[in-house]
């Protein structure tokens, strides 16, 4: 069972998310089915992507979000957008309101007959929690706030050769979990000093690299491949894995 970043099922959700589909071959605003966002409470994103990038961006000038989508064949034409026209249905997007707030949900889908990768950009007005599954390809998120779970995973074959960083930016001090985790690239956590958490940092074949400026965290276990500490009481647990890469804690 799939859950949010506010801990409830999204199931339902996902299961209607490709209600709201666009067919456009190049970067395309995807429309949003479901419920109107307005007096809906804190907005988590929930995002499934087969492959390509995704990046998730607060503007708080926004008064909904907006979801665009752009298809690209990696194999014939590196980082160009897909020209043949001949993409369907291939990205949706709905929000739901459920207990604890309204979840936008954002999936693309795996087609044999659409071999193509597709990067997602999402802008919300806010951002209280973030779940992405992605296949390959950088997972950037920038202001968040509340529970935050990533895990980019390079599949093999057509996409291996994308690239796999997750680069996380939190508005402030962590203000819930957070767990990034990557197969192939860097993992990176940009959060305030003054955040009141219990890090863990795995590196299986890079470096966990611990960048606090003058906050001083309580060292539990320091190692190259693995780090853990505490900052202040260690209220939200944040843990950081690179299969391949670097894991990066930075505080500012």
């Amino acid at each position: 069972m799939i859950r949010s970043a506010f801990g409830f099922s999204i199931l339902a959700t996902l299961t209607f998310a490709l209600s709201g589909c666009s067919s456009q071959p190049r970067a395309s605003r995807v429309e949003i089915g479901g419920t109107s966002i307005a007096s809906s409470g804190p907005l988590a994103v929930d995002v499934d992507n087969h492959a390509g990038d995704v990046k998730i961006e607060v503007d708080p000038k926004l008064s909904e979000p907006i979801v665009e989508a752009f298809a690209f064949d990696q194999a014939s034409a590196p980082n160009e957008p897909d020209k043949t026209g001949k993409v369907g249905p291939w990205v949706g997007a709905s929000r739901k309101v459920m207990e604890g707030g309204t979840v936008l949900s954002v999936i693309s889908v795996r087609n044999p007959d659409f071999p193509r990768a597709v990067d997602i950009r999402i802008r919300v007005p806010s951002c209280a929690g973030v779940r992405v599954v992605n296949g390959g390809g950088n997972v950037i998120v920038k202001g968040v706030t509340g529970a935050v779970d990533i895990k980019n995973d390079a599949v093999q074959g057509r996409w291996s050769n994308l690239a796999g960083r997750v680069d996380v930016t939190t508005a402030g001090a962590v203000s819930g979990p957070i767990r990034l985790e990557s197969s192939v690239g860097d993992v990176e956590l940009m959060c305030g000093g003054d955040s009141d958490l219990a890090f863990e940092g795995k590196a299986d074949k890079g470096q966990v690299r611990v960048l606090a400026g003058k906050t001083r965290l309580g060292w539990l276990y320091r190692d190259p491949g693995q780090v853990s500490g505490v900052l202040k009481n260690g209220t939200y647990h944040v843990q950081l894995l690179s299969h391949a890469g670097n894991s990066i804690l930075k505080l500012n």
